[in-house]
């Protein structure tokens, strides 16, 4: 049996964060990926003769995260985005949008557009996400920019939310912002995910195999093999490792590449739209204008759909379906009944879903892990089973290689 200092699970982002910062350290490092390509959500893809970055995922960190801020502009080739404009469409069928994050000063603005868009709402007595925007924004708010929003992007009712992730996503400001917030820098790669992952692969020891369980710090994959580690880090979903009926809920995501002959809006620092009104879709990216400073060579009016579901969907594998939905959705914001270059693009496991009933399901599930096996740790969106963004990896990545460094 191969015996190692350190054993991780998942060659995602997180994963190959983790193995790059210890790559110094003298330790023998493994990671074990169930994927050929390795990367997760991280990557470039090919369609038409034009790579395609899946995303898109920003680099965004606190300005004074001084470890953060270190790591990115040393190891990789970022450039920054200096401002980013994101609106939110709230109507059934019209065009009406606010900036997003919602400010007061234009909130003030449309307050009779806002009440034509209200049903008699009765409030729900809940200790999850829905209570908690309720304080934040009031009732009319909710009901208008996040009820719809909510329920397309997990697929349940916004009652059974945890809180744990809504102080991430929603904040309200007095004027009108950038999307990031003012003390955040954001950066994106100059040539694309590829060579983010490619930097990240030198070094690393990866082995494509699907890890089926770890018991007594052995690592056991679907090849039959078994590997031993002092520490074993996993970023994958704690069901995914042990024999187990208790299985989690995730949430998938569709990604839906497309161009248009004109542009779907006119303000040209709006990087992308959120969709509150009872759409499937929940937001709308140009990624001709994300990455317009970059090597990448979009075409104009070129975009990308977010549509979050459930794998067992029958829109999942039905293309037409997917693309006469998107044209409606289209035509009826935009006028716009014409779609060319259209992909779709599947992301089986894109965020765990926050219910209370998944979490406690998740929390349980780590425990169990961590009776059997000593010094596992648990990183990222998926090994945590937490709504995180790419700055939380790294910030679990350091703190992993202090723990590890230090026992």
């Amino acid at each position: 049996m191969d015996k190692y200092d350190v054993i991780i699970i998942g060659a995602g982002f997180t994963g190959l964060i983790i193995n790059d910062i210890l790559r110094n350290t003298g330790k023998r490092v493994l990671v074990l990926e169930k994927d050929s390509q390795p990367g997760g959500l991280l990557k470039t893809i090919n369609f038409s003769n034009q790579e395609l970055e899946l995303g898109p995922h920003f680099f965004f960190y606190d300005c004074n995260n001084n470890i953060i801020a270190d790591y990115l502009t040393k190891r990789f080739d970022l450039i920054p985005i200096p401002y980013l404009k994101a609106r939110a469409y709230y109507n059934k069928d019209k065009t009406d949008s606010v900036t997003w994050p919602l400010c007061h000063s234009e909130l003030e603005m449309i307050e009779k557009s806002l009440e034509s868009n209200l049903t008699n709402y009765k409030g729900l007595d809940s200790a999850g996400f829905e209570n908690i925007i309720i304080k934040l924004v009031g009732h009319k708010y909710y009901q208008v920019f996040f009820q719809n929003y909510t329920k397309a992007f997990w697929g349940v009712e916004p009652k059974d939310i945890s809180t744990e992730w809504a102080p991430k996503k929603i904040r309200i400001t007095q004027v009108e912002e950038n999307f990031f917030k003012p003390n955040e820098n954001v950066l994106i790669p100059q040539s694309g995910y590829k060579n983010i992952i490619d930097t990240l692969l030198d070094r690393c020891d990866v082995k494509n195999e699907r890890v089926i369980s770890v018991t007594d710090n052995i690592v056991r994959t679907k090849k039959r093999r078994e590997y031993r580690g002092e520490h074993i880090i996993s970023t994958v979903s704690p069901d995914s490792l042990l024999q187990t009926e208790n299985q989690l809920k995730n949430r998938a995501l569709i990604l839906i590449y497309f161009q248009t002959q004109e542009n779907l809006w006119d303000d040209d620092n709006v990087g992308f739209v959120y969709i509150s009104n009872p759409k499937p879709f929940t937001r709308i990216t140009n990624l001709s204008y994300i990455w317009k400073r970059t090597d990448k060579n979009y075409p104009n009016n070129f975009y990308c759909v977010e549509w979050p579901t459930e794998i067992s969907s029958e829109v999942v594998y039905d293309k037409t379906a997917q693309r006469d939905i998107l044209v409606d959705h289209l035509n009826s914001f935009w006028n716009i009944n014409k779609i060319i270059n259209f992909k779709p693009v599947l992301v089986e496991d894109a965020y765990p879903l926050p219910t209370f009933e998944n979490l406690q399901v998740a929390e349980h599930l780590k425990n169990e892990l961590k009776k059997t096996n000593t010094n596992i740790h648990f990183a990222g969106r998926f090994g945590k089973y937490q709504f995180s963004w790419m700055r939380d990896s790294i910030q679990d990545a350091f703190e992993i290689y202090t723990k590890i460094i230090e026992s």
